[in-house]
């Protein structure tokens, strides 16, 4: 597996909209250790009645650009909630509406096994104890 997709349900931050539990809506998401902070399409923007809280300067795979700055609600693996995630709008591949940056990532235990030609990723909050593959 090139790629790690799970599921991701977005909504505007409850703590912008003032309503205790806004709607989420259920978008493809990828996990990228590789990006600083979690981004978001337009797609999910427009589908979730975001509004831009700013602009923000960004440094991408494709160059630097200024895009918007939204807050949301996130929801992943295991019904684990983040509330008030500061996301930038970006352009993802086809198909793909959430990309799960290292903001998220790093507030709990992450990993990715293989076996038998069989990709399985495992995401927990909050993190438990150290796994060391390397320890003698």
């Amino acid at each position: 597996m090139n790629v790690l997709r799970t599921p991701a349900r977005i909504s505007i931050a409850a703590s912008i909209s003032q309503v205790e539990n806004p709607t989420m809506t259920e978008f493809k998401a990828i996990w990228d250790t590789g990006a600083t902070h979690t981004a978001i399409s337009n797609q999910v923007a427009s589908q979730c009645n975001l509004q831009p809280v700013s602009r923000v300067k960004v440094s991408t795979a494709s160059g630097n650009h200024v895009t918007n700055v939204y807050f949301v609600d996130v929801v992943l693996l295991n019904e684990v909630i983040f509330r008030d995630v500061r996301v930038t709008e970006a352009i993802l591949a086809d198909g793909i509406d959430v990309l799960v940056g290292m903001d998220i990532i790093n507030q709990g235990d992450f990993a990715v096994t293989n076996k038998d030609k069989s990709t399985m990723m495992s995401f927990r909050v909050p993190p438990g104890k150290h796994i060391d593959f390397n320890k003698k």
